[in-house]
């Protein structure tokens, strides 16, 4: 489209009048007047790029964050699954291992723009049939890459 600059209004707008004849409306109809504030179109490009930085630098979470004090005060041969359950919540998965039951919690955070780091921590409790706690395993890993 050909717009030429007509003049800034009392508001300070830029008033514009697009030629019908390169518009899409076709022949034979008057000129039209666009009015665009400098301000507007400025504020608008900056909430953009706000959005676009806010969301790509925000953390993404997977499963619950454990806790650590909770874990530390469970007891093997004397914590039971229901001591797990007030303190933990349900796990994310169950598993039977030789007889025994092992819950399975994790959480898994994503943080970064451009260079991205990945925390993975994942706690295994095993149970005997009794529903005691036998063997607690925590791992913690930190993964960085770029992009």
């Amino acid at each position: 489209m050909k717009a030429e600059e007509k003049e800034q209004d009392y508001f300070g707008s830029y008033l514009f009048e697009i030629d019908p004849l390169l518009s899409p409306e076709g022949k034979g109809r008057p000129m039209k007047t666009l009015r665009i504030h400098p301000g507007k179109v400025a504020g608008v490009t900056l909430l953009w790029i706000a959005l676009v930085l806010s969301v790509s630098a925000c953390s993404r979470h997977e499963g619950r964050p454990i806790p650590q004090f909770d874990v530390k005060t469970f007891t093997e041969g004397k914590t039971t699954e229901r001591d797990v359950l007030q303190k933990l919540g349900p796990p994310e998965k169950k598993e039977k291992l030789l007889g025994e039951e092992v819950w399975i919690y994790r959480h898994i955070v994503h943080t970064g723009f451009g260079k991205r780091t990945t925390q993975i921590r994942v706690v295994k409790l095993r149970f005997d049939d009794k529903g005691v706690l036998q063997h607690i395993e925590e791992t913690n890993r930190k993964y960085e890459s770029l992009f």
